[in-house]
């Protein structure tokens, strides 16, 4: 790869922690997949995404007490990701066009890297941009060197010992459901005994194919293409909800709701709230509608529904209009695209080091609002990017400020 010193200068002026890149290696499945499964088709779902765009999460652990030092942890991680990438095969697979995943043993993607500061630093304020570095999909270099790989990985290590594991699969193949049991699955066979993997050690994988939606022979590789984030144009900000605050602005929905509706759930007030005051904000600069897009989970909505394990990609984005009478997209503002990774067991993601920190999970797209949940599970971090100027002004909204804290420490007793 090229200097890794030129990662930490893509930092913000502002941040003085370095980032560089010490190894790089492309991990093969323990076991090649037969020929028969050679050639994984895709779904329609999946076939218009483009080739570039990852799902990512980044999972925070801290130095344990125990023997097990942070290198130590590495290699077990690596070791078993071999693994399990017999099981997921089409992670250890290449793009090979819009239709299909090429799974000849390839292999997944995995950079080992290093950062200047503790842990407990980076979790006293938070910084959206030192979170993008973390993720490595964002160094040129790497995705020149690795292009289509269907999973990409990178594990930072941290001067306490501390390290986060960024994992990013192609959303082609994975949604955060998907993901959710790929790492399940992983750390299980880290725990493993010489990472000693039987038939039986997983439950059998339901992997999600053309059988759920046909694909379309002629269509584009690539139609869908979502802006990445201009830093110059756009900021990112994380906002928690407490469980405290949440519980306040719960019952102010149910007060005002009179109609029968069922109660709100804790994403539902969330981001009601954010469409609210954020729409608010955008129309001071540009005056005019919106349109909100809502990613959601079909697994349990299909008929027949299909299992909450099951491996793939099984997102839909329905959309509405937030303002009465606007029915042609010409007349759209501003766009506020959701999605949610509450209730995944994301902290239960335990390597045999303990359970994670923290999660993160940072925005790369213009006008994206993520939400995951915070540690202790009854609050809620909405991960959003906006422009400048309309961020500044959600940021001074003391409605909105009433419940959310603006990227606040993350409140777990590290070492």
């Amino acid at each position: 790869m090229g200097d890794p010193s030129s990662v930490g200068k893509l930092l913000a002026p502002s941040v003085d922690m370095r980032i560089r890149i010490t190894a790089d290696e492309v991990i093969k499945p323990r076991y090649s997949p037969p020929s028969h499964l050679r050639n994984f088709e895709l779904s329609l779902l999946n076939q218009y995404l483009p080739p570039w765009l990852y799902c990512h999460i980044i999972l925070f652990y801290t130095a344990t007490t125990s023997s097990v030092n942070a290198s130590e942890k590495v290699s077990s991680l690596k070791n078993s990701l071999s693994d399990t990438l017999v099981l997921f095969y089409p992670l250890a697979g290449k793009i090979k066009d819009a239709m299909t995943i090429e799974c000849n043993d390839p292999g997944a993607v995995f950079i080992e890297a290093q950062i200047d500061t503790r842990l407990s630093r980076l979790m006293s304020k938070p910084d959206p941009d030192l979170l993008h570095r973390l993720l490595p999909f964002n160094d040129a270099d790497t995705m020149g060197k690795f292009a289509n790989c269907a999973l990409l990985l990178q594990v930072t290590i941290f001067d306490c010992g501390g390290l986060a594991l960024a994992v990013c699969p192609t959303h082609k193949l994975r949604d955060a459901s998907s993901m959710c049991t790929f790492l399940k699955a992983w750390a299980k066979l880290t725990t493993l005994p010489d990472n000693n993997c039987t038939g039986d050690t997983v439950s059998p994988l339901h992997f999600l194919g053309p059988s759920i939606i046909l694909p379309v022979k002629h269509l584009p590789d690539h139609p869908f293409s979502p802006h990445r984030l201009d830093s110059e144009k756009f900021s990112s900000r994380r906002f928690v909800f407490s469980g405290s605050n949440l519980k306040s602005l719960k019952a102010k929905s149910d007060s005002i709701d009179s109609s029968g509706h069922q109660h709100p759930t804790r994403v539902e007030v969330v981001q009601a709230l954010i469409v609210k005051r954020a729409s608010r904000a955008s129309s001071r600069l540009h005056p005019g509608p919106s349109l909100v897009f809502q990613n959601l989970n079909l697994r349990n909505r299909i008929n027949p529904p299909v299992s909450v394990d099951a491996v793939g990609n099984l997102v839909w984005t329905p959309s509405c209009f937030i303002e009465e009478g606007v029915t042609e997209l010409h007349q759209i503002i501003t766009t506020l695209s959701f999605s949610s990774l509450c209730q995944f067991p994301f902290y239960e993601i335990d390597f045999g080091w303990s359970r994670p920190a923290w999660i993160a999970f940072p925005p790369i797209f213009q006008n994206l609002y993520r939400m995951v949940d915070s540690r202790t599970g009854d609050g809620v971090q909405a991960w959003m990017n906006m422009e400048k100027e309309v961020m500044a002004s959600l940021e001074r909204d003391e409605e909105f400020l009433a419940y959310a804290s603006i990227d606040s420490p993350v409140d777990i007793n590290l070492g």
